[in-house]
């Protein structure tokens, strides 16, 4: 892998990462919490955060999906402190391994941001156009 990593001039932990996270490998990272890729009966999802977590989306929430990473965004008033905590919580309940609040100068909101490459699976709501537009369909 340390040659392959010199020969396309990437971090070798970005190569490492390629290798480990084939589908015929392992599952690791995000995918171990995912519910929806990695149906386990012992480890049951917190149905509760969830629900709060996919409401906080519907509401104030996008995510992006581009070439890198999927990032979850929630924008929270700083009027209510605790809506950020409770948004920070619910995301490391369901899949986050971190998040990180992003403090809007002069706008009078936080960002509670948090990278994972499931969270699309967990927001199946994602796509293109207004949400409002968007078919909420109910999944097992």
């Amino acid at each position: 892998m340390t040659d392959t990593a010199r020969a396309l001039g990437l971090p070798y932990s970005t190569v490492w990462h390629w290798c480990i996270d084939r589908p015929d490998r392992s599952v690791r990272g995000t995918a171990l919490r995912c519910f929806r890729c990695l149906p386990d009966d012992n480890a049951q999802p917190d149905l509760g955060s969830y629900a709060y977590l996919l409401g906080l989306y519907l509401g104030d929430g996008h995510l992006v999906v581009s070439a890198k990473v999927p990032v979850l965004s929630i924008a929270c008033t700083e009027t209510y402190p605790r809506l950020i905590d409770l948004c920070e919580q619910a995301m490391l309940a369901v899949l986050a391994n971190r998040v990180q609040r992003v403090h809007k100068e002069g706008r009078g909101y936080v960002a509670v941001q948090s990278y994972g490459k499931h969270w699309p699976c967990l927001l199946p709501q994602h796509g293109p156009g207004p949400k409002h537009l968007r078919p909420i369909v109910l999944a097992d």
